[in-house]
Parts: C-alpha cells; sequence; structure tokens
C-alpha cells in the first residue's frame, strides 16, 4: 500500500491487552496511537518514492513501465494505472522530502547520509519534471519508461531514511553519563506543525512547463484565480525554503485558466 502503515497485524498482544484478559477476551483496552518522531517522519516520507514506484509498477519494484494494463496481484483484476497521475505524486513526494533534508535532522553524525540523500532526491526530481515536460509536449497516453537506475535510486533513498532514522534517535536520546553529576540530559527541541500541501498540486512553473503556456500570463491569471477563489483550488506554502514556489495549485481547479491560454 502506497504511504505504509505502522500496524502491524501479527505483532504480539500488548501489556494492555494481556491486563485485559488476552486476545480471546471480549474486553479490549483502547490503546491510544503514538504520533510518529522527526525520525520516523522522515523515514517514511523518504520511502514514499520507492512506496509509489512500488505499487504503480504492480507490487513490484524495478525497472518497468507504468501506464500498460498489468494484472494486479492482490485483487487479480487487469487495471492501467494513469503515468501522469504517478508523476504528480512523485513530484509532490520529492518537494516534501527535499524540505525535511533541509532541516538538518540527526545533526553532524547524519550530514554524510542526508548529503546522499538529497542528490538521490534530486536525480528522482530531474527525471520527474523531464519525464512531465517530456509528456506535455506529446502523447499523453503514451506509457511512462521506470529505469532500473530510476527504481535504485528510489530504493537507495528508503534505505538512507532509515539510516537518518537511527541517527535522529540517538541524537534526542537523553546522554547517559556513569559518575558525572553534571551531565544533564538535553532539551527536546520544541515541536512545530507542519503544513503539507495537499498531493497533487503544482507549482505556477511547473503547470506551465507541463502544458507548454507562456509562464508570465499564467502567473497573472493565477494571482486573479487567487483573489476570485479563496476557499480553494490553491495552497499557499508558509513554510517554503528560499526559491520554493509559495503558491500551488489543483491542476483540475485551474484547468480553464490552462485551456485558455493554449487556444490564444
Amino acid at each position: 500500500m502506497v504511504g505504509g502503515s505502522d500496524q502491524n497485524p501479527e505483532a504480539p498482544d500488548s501489556d494492555e491487552t494481556r491486563e485485559a484478559g488476552g486476545a480471546c477476551s471480549p474486553i479490549l483496552a483502547v490503546v491510544k496511537p503514538r504520533a510518529p518522531g522527526p525520525g520516523e517522519r522522515i523515514e517514511n516520507t523518504l520511502a514514499n518514492p520507492a512506496r509509489l514506484m512500488h505499487f504503480f509498477l504492480g507490487l513490484r519494484l524495478g525497472a518497468g513501465v507504468i501506464g500498460r494494463p498489468i494484472r494486479d496481484p492482490e485483487s487479480g483484476k487487469v487495471v492501467t494505472y494513469p503515468p501522469d497521475k504517478f508523476l504528480v505524486q512523485l513530484l509532490q513526494m520529492l518537494r516534501h522530502a527535499e524540505r525535511l533534508l533541509k532541516q538538518g535532522l540527526g545533526g553532524r553524525p547524519a550530514l554524510e547520509a542526508r548529503v546522499e540523500a538529497t542528490v538521490k532526491v534530486h536525480d528522482l526530481l530531474e527525471w520527474a519534471t523531464r519525464s512531465m515536460v517530456l509528456r506535455s509536449g506529446g502523447d499523453t497516453a503514451n506509457p511512462l519508461v521506470v529505469t532500473q537506475q530510476v527504481a535504485d535510486s528510489a530504493t537507495e533513498l528508503a534505505r538512507l531514511g532509515r539510516k537518518i532514522r537511527i541517527f535522529a534517535a540517538e541524537e534526542t536520546a537523553a546522554p547517559r553519563g556513569e559518575g558525572n553529576v553534571n551531565q544533564q540530559p538535553r532539551e527536546p527541541a520544541p515541536a512545530t506543525a507542519e503544513v503539507v500541501a495537499p498531493a497533487g498540486m503544482l507549482s505556477a512553473a511547473d503547470l506551465a512547463a507541463m502544458h507548454g503556456v507562456p509562464p508570465e500570463p499564467l502567473r497573472k491569471r493565477l494571482e486573479r484565480f487567487r483573489r476570485q477563489h479563496l476557499d480553494g483550488g490553491w495552497h499557499e506554502v508558509t513554510d517554503r525554503r528560499p526559491r520554493e514556489p509559495k503558491y500551488l495549485y489543483d491542476p483540475r481547479a485551474v484547468e480553464p485558466i490552462l485551456s485558455g491560454l493554449k487556444s490564444s
């Protein structure tokens, strides 16, 4: 499943369940789910591109083609996954991963892993953006070829996410000194709420490149669109980094604008 899950259906009964009468008891204790920590969050984020490829390639990860009919291993039905939907979701995941990597999670020990992960993210971003641009100028019904190199980059990115999580856990753990009364536990960093744009939203530059329309007229029309649609169809990125877009748009909501520029 895309996105993963922290639940393990085969995990042994917890202490709370045993105290309530065991797995066969009709009375089960309700355990409040634990929110993922920063390390788990970046591990999941860096693993998401591989999970997405795994799903769109028919529950396998490697060289393959997205957009051709395949037999779903779970349902047995013949399905065709749209390549453009895959690329939009992949770009969204990679931009989110790029933002998290810039936060310096794991401190200096994780620096090498973060640098390697950033390179992999940029490689995948370049491939996905180039693929989107090439498809916008041709037949969007054509399948999308995923090379072994691209699949390997996604797999390696997931591995680096696990590595950074380990460093982050060590960084946030309280130091343990034997006989040192002056050693104090570290103060946990204050939690910050992170607002993530809905999946599938794109910047004005991405929309212009995908649909082959002039960027400046599109930007001006999108400004009017934001003033006229205060209730949705666009998202303001409040935690953006330098040179990152401030506004993202739902391609379906701005389709009339794109169609108008294409015909003009």
